[in-house]
């Protein structure tokens, strides 16, 4: 939904994006991969340091470009700086909230002229005009696929606000929380936890607002009878059933909680392994999707000799969430791609299965692939973060970089720096200490490995093959991350070349 910022927005997005991705990055890179000047990204950075505070991009003396994030803040406040600051979004969130009978009204609460405000909603119907979703006049309102509606807005209040800060009426939000506690007594989906929750609760106020604004989704599913009692059963135990009708002007039958519930009770959801067996597996499409996501993880599993535990339980979560592409063809974020960013930053992930499950995924499951790329990285992101083991087992697996150590101290300092060394990097790394006459057999000795620790300056005569740091009796914040970037990168090399060849 990147398509509803406009073209200068978009632009220094990509452009904290990209120094935030390649710290370091220098000024004249920036300048050839975003097509500017090097005039135009100072203008850009300048304007984005006042934007973002706290958070600002440095460029050191040699013009290379930091993007500096105090440590109890995070990049997501990029995002809601974008969201908050683009009129498109502001015009969005106000039509949400407030529909009002006609331009004039809404010009004036968004300080804006009704020409631009025309000009505004024109071009966000363009942009949502693929989602089946527009803005109408008379009265200003969101209108089209009610599903896409309530999905876009669900992805915008997660990346606009941080949790427990919505902006929504505080009764609106009490109906929300007790909705959710009788939810959850009869349909435990899964662990209850916080992110469970907070999902949730994102889903029933949207859904809450959009009721009582009488907009409704079409085609619902018919639940199945013993569905339907328990839905009813329910219902009859809500003790403020009574304020709920009174606040909202509807009955609350079991048509109108599965409105509010539709992201749980449908035809493709499963509350549980026995609910898809019995109810929701039965129907083709959603056996052939729960069926390609299994392929996918036992091939995986064969392809690199990764065991797999609770096979079904694993294929239900990600069940659920991938299926959700049925259901919605919006895209699953605003502008915040986080999971892609998960592989993005995953580097050693990024360089050793990607390219693999993306073949998998888009043979098992071309029914989700083709409804919207960035269903890939949240199939990725389940599957590794779901399969229990699988990333311990490539921890487990890949061969170590091998850290050679030869001070011309006494020995202890090598045991000392050694254990130091297995306390930073744990398994990542094999330390070995050498015992040498003299540093002119270093070469030879220090071949085979992949890092050399010395405590003084080697001669100019002496070449080693690989690349070797000269430390101090204690290791700074400089040799460690020196030290840091060559372990990973080694490490992360031989986790590609063992799975490249398993």
């Amino acid at each position: 939904m990147r398509e509803l910022l406009n073209e200068k927005e978009n632009r220094r997005l990509e452009l904290v994006e990209m120094i935030y991705l390649n710290p370091g990055i220098r000024l004249k890179t920036l300048s050839e991969k975003l097509y500017l000047t090097i005039m135009q990204l100072q203008i850009d950075i300048g304007f984005l340091n006042q934007m973002i505070s706290p958070l600002f991009i440095e460029v050191t003396g040699d013009k290379r470009c930091y993007l500096q994030i105090p440590q109890e803040k995070s990049m997501k406040i990029i995002y809601q700086t974008f969201l908050k600051e683009s009129l498109t979004f502001r015009l969005l969130e106000t039509v949400f909230f407030n529909e009002h009978d006609n331009y004039e009204k809404l010009a004036k609460e968004l300080f804006i002229s009704q020409a631009t405000l025309k000009r505004t909603i024109s071009f966000i119907n363009l942009c949502l005009a693929p989602y089946q979703i527009r803005i109408k006049s008379r009265p200003v309102q969101m209108v089209g696929d009610e599903n896409n509606i309530r999905a876009f807005y669900i992805f915008y209040f997660q990346e606009r606000y941080p949790d427990d800060e919505y902006p929504f009426d505080k009764i609106i939000k009490d109906f929300s929380l007790e909705l959710i506690d009788v939810f959850m007594e009869k349909f435990p989906s899964g662990q209850y936890n916080y992110p469970s929750h907070m999902r949730m609760k994102r889903y029933l106020l949207v859904a809450l607002t959009r009721e009582k604004q009488h907009h409704v989704p079409s085609q619902m599913v018919e639940l199945p009878k013993d569905l339907q009692e328990l839905v009813q059963s329910e219902i009859s135990h809500y003790q403020n059933k009574n304020n709920f009708e009174y606040y909202f002007k509807i009955e609350l039958t079991v048509d109108v909680y599965q409105r509010l519930f539709r992201y749980f009770l449908n035809d493709w959801y499963a509350l549980s392994e026995r609910d898809f067996k019995e109810r929701v597996g039965k129907t083709k499409g959603n056996r052939e999707v729960f069926e390609g996501i299994i392929n996918v993880i036992e091939t995986l599993s064969d392809d690199f000799s990764i065991p797999v535990t609770h096979l079904e339980k694993l294929t239900l979560n990600m069940y659920n969430v991938i299926s959700i592409a049925k259901e919605i063809s919006i895209t699953p974020y605003i502008i915040f791609p986080n999971r892609k960013t998960f592989l993005l930053l995953s580097h050693h992930l990024k360089e050793t299965v990607q390219s693999r499950v993306k073949s998998l995924f888009q043979e098992n499951l071309p029914m989700i692939a083709a409804s919207n790329n960035a269903y890939f990285y949240e199939f990725f992101y389940l599957l590794v973060t779901h399969w229990q083991g699988f990333y311990h087992y490539l921890i487990e697996t890949t061969p170590p970089c091998r850290i050679v150590l030869f001070f011309n101290s006494d020995v202890e300092h090598m045991y000392y720096m050694s254990e130091h060394l297995n306390f930073l990097f744990g398994k990542k790394v094999k330390v070995t200490t050498l015992y040498l006459q003299t540093s002119e057999e270093l070469s030879k000795a220090t071949a085979d490995y992949d890092l050399v620790l010395i405590n003084f300056i080697l001669p100019e005569n002496i070449k080693l093959v690989p690349p070797y740091i000269s430390v101090i009796d204690v290791l700074g914040i400089d040799e460690l991350t020196q030290i840091e970037v060559l372990v990973n990168q080694q490490y992360y090399h031989n986790m590609s070349y063992f799975l490249r060849n398993v």
